[in-house]
């Protein structure tokens, strides 16, 4: 980001040739790094979008979408700098390289919306049932105490969370 606000500066300022040349040399340098990481992001997608590395506690479908708002924010970033940069770039390769970054947003988009209607489809009709249990039970063989809420409905809890932060509508079985 830095190095972009740099060379733009100093592409509007320079006077002399060779400054310009070196310039441009430099955004072209600079572009290339862009390049190689837009093409970075998208092996990482194609590679754990089946089932990228979560946390153990993160639930899947939430995670997944959490992952990939993540993997969008970078391309969004590249492309901020792409177009900084675009008067010092062949035609050519601005529009191929944005062009790349539309289609990976197009798909990470595409993968979020499938994650969220996956999650929907999954949801049960009836989730009251898992509310009808004692909350506490006592463990015969130790004589201690033991929580025994639903370990679906803490999932659905965390999902939940997730998808809200994500601005995507709670569907009504899960509230």
């Amino acid at each position: 980001q830095q190095a972009a606000n740099l060379l733009e500066a100093w592409f509007h300022f320079a006077k002399r040739d060779s400054i310009h040349i070196s310039v441009a040399k430099h955004v072209q340098t600079h572009f290339a790094f862009c390049t190689a990481e837009l093409n970075s992001v998208r092996k990482e997608y194609d590679f754990n979008r089946r089932g990228p590395v979560l946390h153990t506690n993160t639930p899947f479908y939430g995670g997944s979408a959490k992952w990939a708002r993540s993997l969008k924010r970078r391309v969004e970033n590249l492309m901020e700098q792409f177009t900084k940069g675009w008067y010092c770039v062949s035609s050519r390769e601005y529009t191929e390289a944005f062009g790349q970054s539309t289609a990976v947003l197009a798909s990470l988009d595409d993968y979020i919306k499938k994650m969220y209607s996956d999650w929907k489809a999954l949801l049960e009709e009836d989730l009251s049932s898992n509310l009808d249990r004692h909350l506490i039970v006592q463990v015969m063989l130790t004589n201690c105490l033991e929580g025994n809420f639903s370990k679906k409905l803490l999932l659905l809890f965390d999902e939940v969370r997730i998808w809200e932060k994500l601005l995507f509508p709670v569907p009504y079985q899960a509230l």
